[in-house]
């Protein structure tokens, strides 16, 4: 059996890799392996944060209507992530570079944001009085 620690670090060690490999590499065997290694972390991500939700999933307000399906909606934070370092990398000119920073600061607010709010809850064990 595999450590917590190590368990809950996958994901994180995955899209990280992927991303350096992504953005210092110009070899495309390196490129296709950030890929897959980027795929796979968003992928072990979502299936955790899939498993920790505590609302439930089917109940969508009014107000936040999605017109385009709920994996999509799930995997947005890492297109956004790729498209700033596609933005980034291949574009050196300014304009680029700020929006893609942009693309990437935005995709890790989602995903904090996210992180934040499907957190199972934990409640305080109640001391037995005697």
């Amino acid at each position: 059996m595999i450590s917590r620690l190590l368990y809950e670090l996958k994901p994180h060690a995955c899209l990280l890799s992927g991303c350096l490999l992504l953005s210092t590499t110009a070899n495309p065997f390196f490129l296709s392996a950030g890929l897959l290694l980027f795929g796979s972390g968003s992928i072990l991500w979502v299936l955790r944060s899939e498993y920790r939700r505590t609302d439930d999933p089917h109940f969508i307000p009014a107000n936040e209507l999605l017109i385009y399906p709920p994996w999509l909606y799930e995997f947005l934070p890492f297109i956004y992530i790729l498209t700033g370092i596609g933005l980034i990398r291949y574009n050196s000119t300014q304009w680029f570079v700020i929006s893609g920073s942009a693309f990437i600061f935005w995709a890790l607010y989602c995903l904090i944001k996210r992180t934040s709010h499907r957190q199972p809850i934990r409640h305080p064990r109640q001391r037995i009085k005697i």
